[in-house]
């Protein structure tokens, strides 16, 4: 019914055990959760819903870098998504919008899915001035918002009432459409997505206008970094372990959530290093080959085609 999503590390399998019985695995570090898991939540008392926590999606998760496409299938099976931010993150305005973009550009179904956000983690007393301009964001676009503590199971009681509301409007709708003749494709059938339910492929025309559209879909996605000021950040030298600390919220975001198992990941990063002005700001300040780049939790050894195209995968490895 439910499908539960957010950053790695968000909390979502700790609101999941809040909510039900299921037993996910947890832990304090990012990609715990490999496959979904599975929780019923009878908190009602009159109904049961059936809530997945989804693992945790990636910026550029739309693209298949990890399991991001096989996850974000996961969520198109889903009714409607309760999307949780961490909001003890550096970054939770950005992180919201980097779910959101991941959503929107891998389908329309997702992107038109009705959900609700659960900021998560507000026993952190930090969290509610860290999340002001979230809070005030989602305020101004009218998006339906719970602050919550999975740990502590504080707020999840209302966030379940709000989530069989939206959930008893879904299906409602859903009911209208069934028998009140509604249908997308024509005559002869209903279209998903380029297809036609009888089996027949969609027009010449019809697929033009489809790899067009993926087309501003995928360039969308190359401006979507712009929803986080990557040009803000701050450089810290320290001269004895040839080490240079980067300090920005935009970036310790991105690193906590990017899985650097990846050659894709590393593509993207070495993108944002180059138009951020990253990689020109070190190097004017006599960045050299093998020093330690640190952001957030992440330490790299610098080289210098970090911030180029040309990187192969066989350097990579």
């Amino acid at each position: 019914d439910v499908g539960i999503v957010g950053a790695p590390n968000a909390g979502k399998s700790t609101l999941l055990a809040a909510l039900s019985n299921a037993k996910p695995k947890i832990a304090a570090y990012p990609f715990t959760t490999l496959v979904p898991n599975l929780g019923v939540c009878d908190k009602l008392g009159y109904k049961s819903i059936v809530f997945a926590d989804v693992p945790g999606l990636l910026e550029g998760a739309h693209t298949g870098i990890g399991l991001g496409q096989e996850f974000l299938r996961h969520c198109e099976r889903c009714k409607v998504l309760v999307q949780v931010i961490d909001g003890d993150s550096p970054d939770p305005l950005g992180d919201f919008h980097a779910i959101r973009t991941e959503l929107e550009l891998f389908s329309e179904s997702l992107s038109t899915k009705p959900f609700i956000v659960a900021i998560n983690k507000i026993d952190i007393p930090e969290v509610l001035e860290k999340t002001k301009d979230l809070q005030a964001y989602l305020a101004e676009t009218g998006i339906e918002v719970h602050s919550i503590s999975a740990v502590a199971r504080q707020g999840v009681d209302p966030l379940v009432q709000s989530v069989d509301s939206v959930l008893t409007r879904f299906e409602e709708s859903e009911r209208q459409q069934e028998f009140g003749g509604f249908g997308g494709g024509g005559e002869g059938g209903v279209d998903y997505g380029g297809f036609i339910a009888d089996g027949f492929e969609s027009p010449p025309q019809a697929r033009d206008e489809a790899r067009e559209e993926h087309k501003r879909l995928r360039r969308a996605a190359d401006k979507a970094t712009t929803k986080r000021d990557f040009s803000d950040f701050k450089l810290v030298f320290e001269g004895a372990t040839r080490t240079w600390v980067v300090k920005g919220r935009a970036f310790e975001s991105f690193v906590q959530m990017t899985n650097w198992d990846y050659y894709q990941a590393w593509q993207r990063f070495r993108k944002i290093i180059k138009v951020s002005g990253l990689g020109a700001a070190l190097k004017s300040r006599g960045v050299r080959n093998g020093d330690t780049v640190v952001i957030g939790s992440q330490e790299f050894e610098w080289n210098s085609k970090m911030d180029k195209d040309d990187l192969s995968y066989a350097e990579w490895k």
